[in-house]
C-alpha cells in the first residue's frame, strides 16, 4: 500500500527561501558598491537676474460685455414681436394667425400647414398612417382626427396619395 504524503511547512519555507535567494543572486553578484556618484557644481544665481519683473494683473471691463447679463434679453424680443404684428403683413401671413402661447401647443399645431411636407403614405385602406416632415427635418405621424396648422385644422382623410 502506498502511504500518504504529508506536508511539512517547514520544507515548504525552505524551499521557498532557496528560490527567492537564487532569482537575487545574479543582481547581487552584479551590483558594485565602490562606485562613488559624481559631485555636482552647482551654479550661483544672482537673486536680481532670478526672479523676472511681475507686472500686477487689473482686469479693465470697460468694452466687454458683462458676463452675468443673458445673450438675449428676452423683453426686448417680445417687444419686437408685438411691433411686428401690429405692422402689416403680407397677404399670405394674415390668413394664418398665430396662437399667443405656442409652448403649451403640440408641435403639429405651432406650424402651418404650408411649412410641412408629406414624406409617406401606409397603412390599409381602413387604417392609413400619413409621415409628415417639418422645415427643420423632424418628422411627425398622421392618422384621422390628427389636429394639425395654427387654424384648428383637422385630418379629416389620408387617401393613398394625399391627405385631407
Amino acid at each position: 500500500m502506498r502511504q500518504k504524503r504529508q506536508n511539512n511547512p517547514a520544507i515548504a519555507a525552505l524551499a521557498l527561501l532557496a528560490c527567492v535567494l537564487f532569482i537575487q543572486a545574479p543582481g547581487v553578484a552584479l551590483c558594485d558598491d565602490t562606485v562613488k556618484p559624481e559631485t555636482v557644481k552647482q551654479e550661483t544665481v544672482n537673486p536680481e537676474t532670478a526672479k523676472p519683473e511681475v507686472k500686477p494683473y487689473t482686469y479693465d471691463a470697460e468694452g466687454k460685455p458683462d458676463p452675468f447679463n443673458p445673450f438675449i434679453d428676452v423683453n426686448k424680443k417680445l417687444e419686437e414681436e408685438k411691433n411686428k404684428k401690429k405692422k402689416p403683413a403680407k397677404a399670405a401671413a394674415a390668413t394664418v394667425t398665430k396662437p399667443e402661447n405656442l409652448q403649451f401647443l403640440p408641435p403639429l399645431q405651432r406650424y402651418g400647414i404650408e411649412e410641412f411636407k408629406l414624406v409617406a403614405i401606409g397603412g390599409s385602406d381602413s387604417n392609413r398612417v400619413a409621415l409628415v416632415k417639418d422645415s427643420k427635418g423632424k418628422s411627425y405621424r398622421l392618422t384621422q382626427n390628427t389636429k394639425i396648422g395654427m387654424n384648428k385644422g383637422k385630418v379629416v382623410e389620408i387617401r393613398h396619395n394625399q391627405v385631407i
